[in-house]
């Protein structure tokens, strides 16, 4: 970031694992039981890091910086935006594992969503349906791990 003098922080592409089948929480880390995901191209969101120093408020997928910073993705390239249509998984990623078991989502869902000032407010089911993605087979960070 260095040859760019107001860069304030990084975005990170994330990739989203499913339940990989799996409906009742496993035995075991979640790293060996959900291993199955969706196509790179899917959910474009991203998650940031950044210089606190450089921003106003952090938000949940992007912080919103103070006038003249921004962020860059791993390639240098300037990201204004939470979403990037052109992912990046080269040199970092996250790995997303939204969805879990179909149980796991549900005691997720019964605690009601984090972002909402109503902790009542719960995610809807349809939501699993749309983020329980098993496209794919990815166990790139077991050989990290």
């Amino acid at each position: 970031m260095t040859a760019h003098k107001n860069a304030g922080g990084i975005v990170i592409n994330w990739l989203i694992f499913g339940s990989s089948g799996h409906i009742t929480k496993p035995e075991g880390g979640v790293l060996e039981n959900y291993t199955k995901c969706a196509a790179k191209e899917h959910d474009p969101w991203t998650k940031g890091i950044c210089d606190p120093m450089k921003i106003m408020c952090a938000g949940m997928h992007r912080p919103l910086y103070v006038r003249g910073y921004y962020s860059l993705n791993e390639n240098g390239e300037i990201q204004l935006n939470t979403y990037s249509r052109e992912k990046h998984f080269q040199y970092i990623r996250i790995n997303h594992y939204v969805t879990k078991s179909k149980e796991e989502f549900i005691a997720k869902r019964n605690r009601g969503r984090a972002t909402q000032i109503d902790y009542s407010v719960q995610w809807p089911m349809s939501y699993f349906e749309s983020q329980d993605r098993n496209e794919f087979t990815d166990t790139e960070i077991l050989s990290r791990a």
